[in-house]
């Protein structure tokens, strides 16, 4: 699989007008060039990130440390993943339709991994 890197970023980020919905306690604040960005409420720090491709797969996972995070998909071919944050009972889904292979990844690549960024 190649990496899908999670970054969680210290840098508050532009807004995008595209994604500015609120599900529950998470805020998604951008979607543009091949980011998920989004904002947590407290209650969800501790929280388990999982990323599936459209074929059901779980292609990440990881834990919620900080309140914005980043799920890149630069090196990811094109899909719609499903993005998940689970904790105890409560269970938040989003969607991510990246629509065209990134112009400097090679189009063959077999697997990949998201990357996640934490921020403060």
């Amino acid at each position: 699989m190649k990496k899908l890197l999670l970054i969680f970023l210290i840098l508050q980020a532009s807004v995008s007008s595209f994604a500015k919905c609120k599900s529950g306690d998470v805020s998604i604040l951008s979607t543009k060039r091949d980011v998920f960005y989004f904002k947590i409420n407290k209650v969800l720090l501790g929280a388990t990130i999982e990323v599936y491709s459209s074929k059901g797969e779980l292609i990440f996972t990881s834990k919620i440390t900080h309140r914005k995070a980043i799920v890149d998909f630069y090196e990811e071919g094109s899909d719609t993943y499903s993005i998940r944050l689970r904790k105890n009972d409560r269970v938040e889904e989003f969607t991510y339709i990246k629509e065209s292979s990134s112009p400097l990844v090679p189009v063959k690549m077999e697997s990949a991994n998201p990357a996640i960024v934490l921020a403060h």
